[in-house]
């Protein structure tokens, strides 16, 4: 069964994975999509990682189902919280994953086709000459979007890391 959990502001994944390990067993499934966008700072580049959902993890183990092992889950060191309406949302989650693992790259990082590009949707841009700057969608090609800057339109490439944020 899968379970949602919100966990502590930049708490050590690697040790929230063997504490839960320890609870749960080896059987342990754990999913946190990430992206990786290319920063500058001081004219140098450098790719930052963040993940997708925040602080929202999601977990994978047989035995979710057993109320006790959800409350040791909740008291156990780094977790903030654990969301309690999984049991109803478990195909909604499974099609998350999913649509997750089939935008993946190689090093596990969601790539830009993740988000849906949309006419009048709002981009913000996280690396390149656009760095921070929101725009209007104005519209989608096969390998490139185009977006308003006041009186101008520009192309970019659909690779470039923007986000979907309308």
């Amino acid at each position: 069964m899968w379970l949602v959990i919100k966990t502590k502001h930049n708490f050590n994944v690697k040790l929230l994975k063997q504490n839960l390990m320890n609870i749960l067993g080896n059987d342990l499934k754990f999913f946190a999509p990430k992206m990786r966008i290319l920063k500058s700072k001081s004219n140098k580049f450098f790719y930052k990682d963040f993940f997708v959902l925040g602080n929202y993890k999601i977990i994978y183990h047989p035995d979710l189902k057993k109320n006790t092992n959800i409350n040791k889950i909740k008291y156990l060191k780094g977790i903030q919280y654990v969301l309690n309406t999984f049991n109803y949302c478990q195909g909604e989650i499974e099609k998350f994953i999913e649509r997750c693992k089939n935008n993946e790259d190689s090093n596990g990082y969601l790539i830009q086709n993740f988000f849906e590009l949309k006419k009048g949707n709002e981009l913000k841009f996280m690396s390149g000459p656009f760095v921070n700057f929101v725009s209007e969608l104005v519209d989608t090609q096969k390998k490139r979007i185009c977006f308003l800057t006041g009186k101008y339109k520009i192309l970019v490439n659909k690779n470039q890391s923007c986000i979907s944020t309308g």
